[in-house]
C-alpha cells in the first residue's frame, strides 16, 4: 500500500476547490451506455462550470469506426438528451473542442499505438503536460487485457513508491463490478496493480459521489450531539433499503449471471453500511477514511451456510403492477431463462463484532420492481425507558432517516405534545431537504467523481481491501445459494409489492426489542395498555419489512379492554389497518352471530370499529359440524395467507393469547 498525502475536498471545506491539472481522459467504450448517459454529460457540466482545465482533451476509444466530428455529434446527442432545458451553446462549442476519437478493438495492439500517437499529438496542441485519466466504461471482462495493454505499450507513467505520483500523473477507473466473487476480484486487482499502483487505481461507485452519502460522515464527525448516541446503548437496529420500481430493464443478460447480491449488496450497500458504522478517522484524508470502513467490513459477522437461511431471503418479481400499469415477471423479460432463480429481491440481517455495535442488528434490503424508488438508511433509537407520559407514546421510537433518493434529505422523528387540554402525544418530523436548503445546483455523482479523480482525491473511492473484504462477507451467502442441490425454488413476489412475505420476519419478527420477555403488570388496564403499545409497534415494523401484518386474535373476554384501546385514539389512527390481516388462535363451536363466538366479540368490540377491509378478516368455520374439516380448511387458509418460516410452518407477526 503506498502512503500518499493528497488533498481532500472533504478536508478543506472551507476553500475554493482547486482546478485539476492539464491532463487528457481517455474514455474506453466511448460509444457504450454509460459513457452517453452519465460520463460525457458529467464532463461538459464540468467544462461548463470551469471545472476542467483549459489544457484538456477528452479521447474516446471504441470498436465504431467513426471521425472526431461523428464523434461529437454523437456526444452532441447525448448532452442534449441529459439536459433539462436548452443547452449553452458558448459553453458546448468549447467543450467539444476538446473531443478526438480513436478507433480500434481493445485487443488490437495497434489501436494502442495510435492512442500513443494521439496523446503526445494532444500533448503539444492542448498542453495537457504527458498528465493521463484512463476510464474504463467497458465489459468487465475486459479490464484486464485493456490495462495489460496500457502497461505494454508505454502508456502508464509509474510512480516512485511513496511520492503523489507525479507530474505527469497516470490515474484509472474502474466501474464495478470488481469481479464477480472473491476469487475474481482479487485476480482482477492483481493485474490492476502489476500496471498501476494503488494510490492510481480509482474504483467507482457512484453511490459516494451522492451528496447525503457523503454527508453521513459531515453528519456523525462535524456534530457533537450524534456520535455519544451512535451505538449499541441507545441505537436498536439501522434499516438500509435500495428499492428500485424499474425491473432489469434490457439487462437481463448481465442480471441472469450477476443477481441482486452481486450487482447492490456488495457494493453500494456495503458502502452506506461502512459510512454509517464506522469509527472516526483521524483525519479526513483517503487512507485514514477507507482503512476505518475496511474495519468495519472486517468486524461484520461471517454467515454460516447453515444460517444463511435465518439471516437472508431471497425473492424474485413476477407479474404485477407499478403505478397502476400492468409489468411482466422477471421470467417473462427477454433473455431470461424459462425457470430461472437469479434472485431480484434480497433482505439480510448482520450484526458487526465490535465494542460500538454489539447486538445491533443492521438490516439490507434491496430489490427491483417494488412499490416505489428509494434509497434510504433509518437509524431507529430504543425507546424511552419509563412511559412517563402514559401508554400514548410509549410506543414511537425516535427515528433517524437519511434519504439519498429520489430527493435528498434528512429528517428526525420524535414525540411532541399534540395541541389541548389532555396530554396526548404525536410523532413529528424534522428535516431537511438539500435542494431547498441551499438553493445551489447540486452536482450529480459522476461530475463529483470525476472530479475528486482528477484532482487525486481517492477519499470517496474504493480500495483493494476494501473491495475484498466485502466479497468475502457476502460470498457464504452466494455458494449457499447458487449451487443448491437440489435448486431451492426462489419465492417470488408481485410486482408492486414490498418482496416476499418471509422478508419481513427479519425485522418484524427478530427484532430484539420485541423479543420474547415476561412482562407483569398489576392490572387489566396496564396489561391492556402495554399490549396495545406492543402490537402497534409490530405491525408497524412488519408493514415496513413486507407490506402487511398477521395477528391471530384471543378468545374469549379478557381481550376486550385490549380491544376498546385499539379502537380508540391514538392507537386507532396508528395502526395500519388497511394491510393489517386478522386469523383466531381458537373458537367456540358455535355460529358467528352466537353471542360466545370469539369472532363475533371481537367484530363487536374491535373490527366493526376501524378501517379494516373485510376481506382481511379470516375467522374459523367453527359452523361446520366436522370439527376436522374445519380444521384443514383453516390450515389451508394460513398456508395461503402467511409466510413461512424456514422450516416451512406459516408464521404469525403477533400471537394474542386470552386467560
Amino acid at each position: 500500500m503506498d502512503a500518499v498525502s493528497i488533498p481532500s475536498p472533504l478536508r478543506e471545506a472551507r476553500q475554493l476547490r482547486r482546478v485539476p491539472d492539464a491532463c487528457a481522459v481517455v474514455i474506453f467504450g466511448a460509444t457504450g451506455d454509460l459513457t452517453n448517459r452519465k460520463l460525457m454529460p458529467a464532463l461538459n457540466t464540468l467544462s461548463r462550470l470551469g471545472m476542467l482545465p483549459e489544457e484538456c482533451a477528452v479521447i474516446g476509444f471504441a470498436r465504431r469506426p467513426m471521425t472526431d466530428e461523428q464523434f461529437r455529434a454523437e456526444v452532441a446527442q447525448a448532452v442534449r438528451g441529459a439536459t433539462s432545458g436548452a443547452v449553452d451553446a458558448a459553453a458546448w462549442d468549447r467543450f467539444a473542442e476538446r473531443l478526438h476519437y480513436v478507433q480500434a478493438d481493445f485487443r488490437e495492439p495497434s489501436g494502442y499505438d495510435r492512442l500513443r500517437q494521439t496523446l503526445e499529438r494532444l500533448d503539444r496542441e492542448h498542453g495537457t503536460a504527458g498528465n493521463r485519466l484512463y476510464y474504463l466504461a467497458t465489459a468487465p471482462e475486459l479490464y484486464g487485457e485493456i490495462v495489460q495493454r496500457l502497461g505494454a505499450h508505454g502508456l502508464v507513467t509509474r510512480p516512485a513508491p511513496g511520492s503523489e505520483g507525479g507530474p505527469p500523473w497516470t490515474r484509472v477507473i474502474v466501474e464495478k463490478p470488481i469481479g464477480r466473487d472473491l476469487a475474481s476480484a482479487q485476480d482482477l486487482n492483481r493485474a490492476l496493480l502489476s500496471v498501476f499502483r494503488e494510490s492510481q487505481i480509482f474504483r467507482i461507485d457512484h453511490y459516494l459521489g451522492k451528496e447525503t452519502v457523503q454527508n453521513i460522515l459531515v453528519f456523525r464527525f462535524a456534530n457533537g450531539i450524534f456520535e455519544p448516541i451512535w451505538n449499541q446503548h441507545y441505537v436498536d437496529h439501522v434499516q438500509i433499503t435500495v428499492a428500485e420500481s424499474i425491473g432489469v430493464e434490457g439487462r437481463a443478460g448481465y442480471y441472469e449471471t450477476a443477481g441482486v447480491v452481486r450487482d447492490i449488496i456488495q457494493s453500494h450497500m456495503m458502502q452506506l453500511l461502512t459510512l454509517m458504522a464506522m469509527e472516526s478517522p483521524v483525519a479526513i484524508d483517503p487512507d485514514a477514511v477507507r482503512s476505518e470502513k475496511v474495519k468495519v467490513l472486517r468486524a461484520a459477522r461471517r454467515i454460516a451456510r447453515t444460517e444463511v437461511a435465518r439471516h437472508v431471503v431471497f425473492g424474485q418479481y413476477g407479474p404485477g403492477a407499478i403505478d397502476g400499469q400492468r409489468v411482466p415477471g422477471y421470467r417473462a423479460e427477454p433473455r431470461v431463462a424459462p425457470g430461472s432463480r437469479t434472485p431480484t429481491f434480497v433482505a439480510m440481517r448482520l450484526y458487526i463484532d465490535n465494542w460500538r455495535w454489539a447486538g445491533v442488528p443492521f438490516y439490507l434490503r434491496t430489490g427491483k420492481r417494488l412499490p416505489k424508488r428509494v434509497t434510504e438508511v433509518a437509524v431507529q433509537f430504543k425507546r424511552a425507558p419509563l412511559p412517563l407520559f402514559g401508554d400514548s407514546a410509549a410506543g414511537e421510537p425516535n427515528l433517524l432517516a437519511l434519504n439519498i433518493q429520489p430527493d435528498e434529505a434528512i429528517s428526525l422523528r420524535f414525540v411532541a405534545k399534540a395541541p389541548g387540554t389532555t396530554m396526548t402525544l404525536r410523532p413529528v418530523d424534522m428535516g431537511f431537504r438539500f435542494g431547498a436548503a441551499f438553493g445551489t445546483e447540486e452536482m450529480s455523482a459522476y461530475e463529483r467523481l470525476l472530479l475528486d479523480c482528477l484532482l487525486g482525491d481517492s477519499t470517496l473511492f474504493t480500495r483493494r481491501d476494501e473491495v475484498e473484504e466485502a466479497w468475502d462477507l457476502v460470498e457464504p451467502i452466494l455458494s449457499w445459494w447458487e449451487p443448491s442441490t437440489p435448486p431451492q425454488p426462489i419465492p417470488i413476489y408481485a410486482a408492486g409489492t414490498w418482496g416476499p412475505e418471509a422478508a419481513g420476519s427479519l425485522v418484524a419478527g427478530d427484532n430484539p426489542v420485541e423479543s420474547s420477555r415476561l412482562v407483569v403488570l398489576p392490572d387489566l388496564a396496564q396489561a391492556a395498555a402495554s399490549a396495545g403499545e406492543r402490537l402497534a409497534r409490530r405491525c408497524a415494523l412488519a408493514v415496513a419489512g413486507r407490506g402487511e401484518c398477521a395477528i391471530a386474535l384471543a378468545g374469549g373476554d379478557t381481550p376486550r379492554a385490549l380491544y376498546a384501546r385499539l379502537a380508540s385514539e391514538p392507537l386507532r389512527s396508528r395502526i395500519p389497518w388497511r394491510q393489517v390481516r386478522v386469523f383466531w388462535g381458537d373458537e367456540r363451536g358455535v355460529p358467528p352471530q352466537d353471542p360466545r363466538s370469539n369472532f363475533r366479540i371481537a367484530q363487536e368490540a374491535l373490527l366493526s370499529r376501524v378501517p379494516i377491509p373485510d376481506h382481511r378478516i379470516h375467522r374459523m368455520p367453527a359452523e361446520r359440524a366436522d370439527a376436522e374439516s374445519a380444521a384443514e380448511v383453516y390450515a389451508a387458509l394460513l398456508r395461503e395467507h402467511l409466510p413461512a418460516a424456514a422450516d416451512g410452518w406459516p408464521q404469525f407477526d403477533l400471537v394474542l393469547l386470552g386467560l
